[in-house]
């Protein structure tokens, strides 16, 4: 199903994420349920629909686009939204400001 993610199609590309999405959102709940980890989540990883997904986001389909954002953040712990490493402004006293980070 992960491969379908490669498609020129984007209605084929719409369809395979909405197939995965629909597995994905039962390994949530499960996960929830169990209290641990989304297996299909990591199943999809492994056979490289994580790395097909985060190419989605930049896709020239708008909709492929926000799918793909969309599970990645519900579905998937990203590096990039991970704001432990952020840190907030530092201020000068001429109210000038920069971060690290």
């Amino acid at each position: 199903m992960a491969d379908l993610l490669k498609s020129p199609d984007s209605r084929i590309i719409l369809v395979a994420m909405d197939a995965i999405e629909n597995v994905l959102k039962v390994g949530k709940t499960d996960a929830n349920a169990n209290r641990g980890p989304n297996e299909f989540a990591d199943h999809v990883e492994e056979c490289g629909g994580l790395d097909l997904l985060e190419n989605l986001q930049r896709h020239d389909n708008e909709d492929i686009y926000q799918k793909a954002v969309r599970m990645l953040r519900d579905y998937f712990e990203s590096t990039d939204a991970d704001d432990s490493n952020y840190t907030d402004p530092v201020v000068s006293s001429d109210g000038s400001s920069f971060s690290f980070g």
